[in-house]
C-alpha cells in the first residue's frame, strides 16, 4: 500500500470482540510539567543510544557522556525570551520522537490557535463511542520512518470502518494478540493489545486509553534496557574485552524478534511468546515474569493454546516440526511431527479438539490428532506459503486458508471440498498479499454472502444459499 511519497506495510491484524471495548475510551491529558518530563525522559533515551565513549577533545582516557541539561540547553527553557510558555517544547535536537508531538498542554496556551474552542465537527462524538454491536479490527503498520498500531472501528451491520486512535510503537510490529486481563487488577477485566515487535521487548498497550504514549507494561528488555546494553557492549569492546554473544535463554526474556503471541483464555495470567531466538516463553501476566522457557533447535514463529485443554501448547517452527507441549508436566513435550516446510501458522480446530490444522511454505494444510503420530489428512491448498487459517464458528467445516500466491480459498473439510477462491493479484508487488485473517469468518446465518473484511477492502467471493453444502 502506497501513502504520500513512502509506503506503508501491513504485517499484522487482529480482532477485538464486540463488547470488550470502553463505550467512551479514557483520554490522556498531561500537565505541563509532566510535558517535560516526558521530553527529560526521551532525551535520556536518545543520549544513552549514542556511542557514550567518544572522547572530547583535548581529553585523555575514556569518553565522558555530555548531561542532558546541556545537550539541549533545558536550563534556559523557562527564559527564552523569544517565546510564550510551552514554546521550547519544539526544541531543535528533541528529534522526531513522541516528546516533539507535545508542542502546548492546552489550546489556551499555544498562542497560534486563534479560536481556542472550536465547535465540534459533525458525529465527531459520535465516532469517538465504541458501541457494543461493534467490532475493533487492530492492524499493525509499519511506514519508512515509523511504526504503529492502527484501532479501527468497523460494523458488520453497514460495513464502515474507520481508524479511531493510533499507537506509535518503538519497532517494526510482528505479532499482536489480544487479551481481556487487566496485570494490574486482575480480578478485573479490559481491554489490551499485546505486541511482538523486531526487538526483544513485548509491549502491552491499554486499548480504552486513547493518546498514551507509553505501553502500561513491558516483558522483557524494553528500548532504553537495549540501548544501554548497546552502550556498555561498545565500552568494553573499545577497551579491549570480548563480546559473548546474545544467549537465547537469558533471565530478563527473549534476546531476538518476538515472532508469534498467544494468550491463554481458560488460565488468563498466562501469555505464551516464540522468537527467533529459538525459544517459547510461558510469561505470568501477575507478575508479571517468565515462569517457563522452552528451548528449540530452530527459530519458531507460531504457536496456539488449546482451547479446552490449557496446560497444552502447540508450537511451529522453521525446522518443520510441530511440537506439542504439556507446560505442567515435568516431561514438557509430549509428541512431534515432522511436516513438508516452514511452519507458517498453527490452528486448533474448536469443533474437533483434538484435530490441530498446521500451515506450511510447502503449499500444504496438514490436519494433525494429537493422540496420533500420522496426520489425518492433507490439503495441497495453494501455490505458494499458506501464511494464515481461519475456522468458522458458525459453519461447521468451513476452512478459510490465505497464501502469497495471491488467493484465499475456502474448503468444507468436514468432506474436503474445495469451494470457492478469489484472487488478489491486483495488490501492489511490495505489499503483503494476504494479511492474516484470524479469527474472523463473517457468520453465514446471518447473512446473504460470505464477506470478509481483508486489507481494508470488501470482497464477496461466492454466494450463499438456504443449503450450506451449496455454493
Amino acid at each position: 500500500m502506497a501513502s504520500g511519497g513512502g509506503s506503508s506495510l501491513v504485517p499484522c491484524v487482529c480482532w477485538v470482540p464486540k463488547g470488550a471495548s470502553k463505550e467512551n475510551p479514557d483520554k490522556v491529558e498531561l500537565s505541563q510539567e509532566e510535558l517535560q518530563e516526558l521530553m527529560m525522559k526521551e532525551a535520556q533515551e536518545q543520549m544513552r543510544g549514542l556511542d557514550v565513549s567518544q572522547k572530547k577533545e583535548g581529553e585523555e582516557g575514556a569518553g565522558v557522556e555530555r548531561s542532558v541539561e546541556e545537550e539541549y540547553n533545558l536550563s534556559q527553557y523557562s527564559s527564552d525570551e523569544s517565546g510564550g510558555e510551552g514554546e521550547k517544547m519544539t526544541g531543535a535536537g528533541m528529534g522526531n520522537g513522541l516528546a516533539g508531538l507535545a508542542y502546548f498542554a492546552s489550546n489556551d496556551s499555544d498562542p497560534y490557535i486563534t479560536l481556542k474552542n472550536p465547535p465540534p465537527e459533525d458525529n465527531e462524538e459520535d465516532d469517538f463511542k465504541i458501541l457494543s454491536t461493534e467490532n475493533l479490527l487492530i492492524v499493525g503498520r509499519a511506514d519508512d520512518e515509523f511504526s504503529s498500531v492502527e484501532v479501527h472501528v468497523f460494523s458488520d451491520d453497514d460495513f464502515h470502518c474507520y481508524c479511531h486512535h493510533e499507537i506509535l510503537l518503538t519497532s517494526f510490529p510482528l505479532a499482536m494478540e489480544w487479551m481481556d486481563f487487566d496485570p494490574g487488577e486482575p480480578d478485573k477485566k479490559g481491554s489490551y493489545l499485546v505486541v511482538g515487535m523486531m526487538t526483544p521487548g513485548i509491549e502491552v498497550w491499554d486499548l480504552d486509553l486513547v493518546d498514551g504514549l507509553e505501553p502500561i507494561l513491558t516483558l522483557g528488555p524494553s528500548t532504553l534496557d537495549l540501548a544501554m546494553k548497546s552502550s556498555r557492549k561498545s565500552k568494553k569492546k573499545k577497551k579491549g574485552g570480548g563480546d559473548s554473544g546474545a544467549s537465547g535463554d537469558s533471565g530478563e526474556g527473549h534476546s531476538d524478534a518476538v515472532l508469534g503471541l498467544a494468550w491463554n483464555s481458560i488460565v488468563r495470567t498466562a501469555l505464551a511468546s516464540c522468537s527467533a531466538d529459538k525459544t517459547v516463553r510461558i510469561w505470568d501476566m501477575c507478575g508479571p515474569k517468565c515462569v517457563l522457557t522452552l528451548p528449540h533447535p530452530d527459530k519458531v514463529q507460531c504457536l496456539q493454546w488449546h482451547p479446552y485443554d490449557p496446560q497444552l501448547l502447540a508450537t511451529g517452527a522453521y525446522d518443520g516440526r510441530v511440537r506439542l507441549f504439556n507446560c505442567v508436566a515435568s516431561q514438557n513435550k509430549t509428541r512431534e511431527w515432522k511436516l513438508d516446510g516452514e511452519v507458517e501458522r498453527l490452528l486448533w480446530n474448536h469443533l474437533k479438539p483434538d484435530h490441530l490444522l498446521a500451515s506450511t511454505d510447502g503449499h500444504t494444510v496438514h490436519c494433525l490428532d494429537r493422540n496420533a503420530d500420522s496426520a489425518v489428512f492433507q490439503i495441497h491448498a495453494h501455490t505458494d506459503a499458506i501464511c494464515d487459517l481461519s475456522l468458522s464458528c458458525y459453519m461447521p467445516g468451513l476452512l478459510v486458508t490465505a497464501s502469497t500466491d495471491d488467493t484465499i480459498k475456502f474448503w468444507d473439510i468436514q468432506v474436503l471440498v474445495f469451494a470457492v477462491t478469489s484472487n488478489f493479484s491486483s495488490y501492489p508487488p511490495h505489499v503483503p498479499k494476504i494479511p492474516p485473517l484470524r479469527k474472523y469468518v463473517e457468520p453465514l446465518s446471518k447473512c446473504t454472502s460470505l464477506s470478509i473484511y481483508i486489507h481494508l477492502r470488501m470482497i464477496n467471493p461466492c454466494s450463499y444459499s438456504a443449503d450450506p453444502c451449496t455454493w
